[in-house]
């Protein structure tokens, strides 16, 4: 299979869409009551097709976006055909089949997959291979297959661009004036719109705040999905926008805690662990889903938001992470940033971040120079 930008892509959207369907199915399967033999029969009839068609569909999609797990996908749905047969000779085998095969979501797999899936790449080259086998349950599966895609950037910047734009903040136009210096490129945060076009996208995309502090956005618009990866809020922010309700729910990851007590404050917040955070929320309507979406983002923490406290051992000023029990956070974030650029081997990710960092020193000599 020839795996073209136009095949990566087919091979995005149906993979959103499977998730969707798969998630809808596994509500639906749940098994409920007492059930006669010929129900159990039947059930485990639907079960077994619906899994045999799942694994055909996932390698089908995996191919299109040229990433090879034939064979772990082979393995875990051998062995759930095998914990399928076996759990008829049970007495609550059928229920423990669906609790323990299809819709567990264990939080220890959850935190592993949060640490391995950081910032838009994963940590290791082979972690569809150590992941996959340690997915029990088709629901942890689907958690890792969707993880693995929305921190992809190398993926999901091969989708077909529709616009992109550049803008300056209020912030660093005020600092260039005050040094008296031109305003290039560089200085400059860019959006990308990807996808398709759609209302909802291209709406995001032409309100898109100028004071972001994101020097480089991504907003991938799919059908009934509009992803939005922005860069230095929370370190990679990554936001998961379903659109096929009336009322859009909003899913995020944030890899970083800048600031704890910030992201405590986040809408819909939910776990906080030294891996991330993560939270969700619903928007009343899709007319009031931009709005939303931007004062969201305004209150994630970036690294300006590191608090600095004195240190009353030795008088000075040290960084202090609003995170219990983290440690050593500057050097897991520098180690984090060299696994990313290494694991993509991307131009693009060393220019965005010597960009940043030129920015950075041209911030901090304006802050020295106004205190003098």
């Amino acid at each position: 299979m020839e795996n073209t930008e136009e095949t990566r892509y087919e091979g995005l959207k149906s993979f959103f869409k499977l998730d969707s369907r798969l998630k809808q199915e596994m509500m639906e399967y749940a098994p409920n009551g007492i059930m006669t033999e010929e129900e159990k029969i039947s059930y485990t009839d639907s079960i077994e097709n619906m899994l045999k068609d799942t694994k055909n569909e996932i390698k089908t999609i995996f191919r299109k976006l040229d990433i090879n797990i034939d064979e772990k996908i082979d393995d875990f749905f051998q062995q759930k055909m095998i914990e399928l047969a076996n759990c008829l000779n049970k007495q609550n085998g059928i229920k423990e089949f669906y609790q323990n095969s299809i819709s567990n979501l264990d939080s220890e797999f959850v935190e592993n997959v949060k640490g391995t899936c950081v910032g838009y790449a994963m940590i290791s080259e082979n972690a569809n291979d150590s992941i996959i086998p340690k997915a029990k349950t088709l629901n942890e599966l689907l958690h890792f297959l969707h993880s693995s895609i929305v921190n992809n950037d190398e993926l999901l910047q091969s989708m077909p661009v529709i616009e992109k734009k550049k803008y300056i903040t209020p912030k660093s136009l005020e600092i260039a004036q005050k040094r008296g210096i031109e305003v290039d490129d560089s200085w400059k945060n860019e959006v990308t719109l990807y996808g398709e076009e759609t209302p909802i996208a291209r709406e995001l995309f032409n309100e898109f705040p100028n004071d972001c502090e994101s020097e480089l956005c991504d907003i991938i618009s799919l059908e009934n999905k509009v992803l939005i990866m922005a860069r230095d809020l929370g370190h990679a922010l990554t936001i998961d926008i379903d659109t096929s309700e009336e009322k859009p729910l909003v899913k995020y990851f944030i890899p970083k805690i800048c600031n704890r007590k910030m992201v405590e404050a986040l809408p819909g917040i939910g776990k906080i662990t030294q891996s991330g955070a993560t939270g969700m929320f619903e928007v009343e309507s899709a007319s009031e889903l931009s709005k939303k979406i931007f004062s969201f983002m305004e209150k994630v923490p970036t690294d300006s938001d590191i608090v600095m406290e004195n240190n009353t051992d030795n008088g000075q000023e040290e960084l202090i992470y609003k995170e219990e029990n983290d440690v050593q956070n500057d050097a897991q974030f520098n180690e984090r940033n060299v696994q990313e650029l290494v694991a993509t081997r991307k131009i693009s990710n060393i220019k965005s971040i010597v960009e940043s960092l030129k920015k950075k020193i041209r911030c901090k000599d304006t802050v020295e120079k106004d205190r003098e």
